[in-house]
């Protein structure tokens, strides 16, 4: 937007007394104030909107690290206390067994059985809940990294609005070319037509006098636009009967070809001159 801007004040300064007599300077001077409000209001907008949604999902993001790492931290001593455990288990489970051997048919038989239990269920016990913080964990994870999108998403669709916006002056002009260009080549191909036609009558006209045996003279109306190319057509119908007709058509191909190629050398000279 601003790189407009800067071109429309290039041209005002560029504007000749002829132009200013005519009033062209008020129109461009007004044009240029409505794209400095443009401009302002698109800067308001990136700053007090999306500025803001930034910041607020960039603390929102560090808010979510810090737990990430309080996690760890629990998860580490987790494991520490984990192992402290099994090992714990591992002495008990060691004394259990010495005991069954040298108390076989005790009274104490039954309450080591259940000790051995006991202990088991609270294993279990302890590794449901530290499933459960993992889990914890994970869908934290996946917030975050939710949130990391919807930034990336918020900062992405700006820059995409604002490339839109300057690019759309020059799709437009390219637009505009374009169907120009098109116009230029169906009027192109439309005289190619005519001029297929034409010598195809005439030489049907000749194939006719040649069977007869006979010379008329052969009086052809003519076009009064196209009087002044009659002697370019005679020369053109003369070496077209010296020549195949594939290469007939292999030219004029090549002439179509030709006739599109100054029409866009042409078109962008305007443009470039004209920017």
């Amino acid at each position: 937007m601003e790189s407009v801007y800067l071109d429309m004040q290039t041209q005002r300064m560029r504007v000749s007394p002829r132009a200013i007599e005519h009033g062209w300077v008020e129109e461009m001077e007004e044009k240029m104030k409505k794209q400095r409000t443009l401009i302002t209001q698109l800067k308001l907008e990136t700053v007090f909107e999306l500025g803001l949604e930034f910041k607020t999902k960039e603390s929102e993001l560090l808010r979510f690290h810090q737990r990430i790492h309080q996690l760890e931290e629990k998860r580490r001593q987790f494991e520490i206390w984990r192992d402290e455990e099994f090992l714990d288990y591992w002495e008990v489970l060691d004394e259990a067994k010495d005991k069954e051997v040298f108390c076989i048919g005790s009274t104490d038989t039954l309450a080591l059985i259940q000790d051995k239990w006991r202990q088991r269920m609270e294993v279990a016990e302890d590794r449901g809940r530290v499933k459960d913080d993992a889990e914890k964990e994970r869908d934290t994870r996946e917030h975050i990294s939710d949130l990391t999108n919807q930034v990336a998403l918020v900062a992405a669709t700006a820059q995409i609005e604002q490339t839109k916006g300057l690019f759309d002056p020059v799709f437009q002009e390219i637009e505009r070319s374009f169907d120009q260009v098109q116009r230029q080549q169906h009027a192109h191909e439309k005289r190619l037509a005519a001029t297929r036609v034409e010598r195809q009558r005439l030489q049907a006209v000749r194939d006719v006098a040649g069977d007869r045996n006979e010379h008329p003279t052969v009086v052809i109306p003519m076009d009064p636009e196209r009087a002044m190319d009659r002697q370019q057509r005679k020369r053109q119908l003369m070496q077209a009967a010296k020549v195949p007709w594939h290469l007939l058509d292999q030219m004029a191909a090549e002439r179509h070809n030709l006739a599109q190629e100054k029409a866009m050398f042409k078109l962008w000279g305007k443009l470039s001159s004209g920017v």
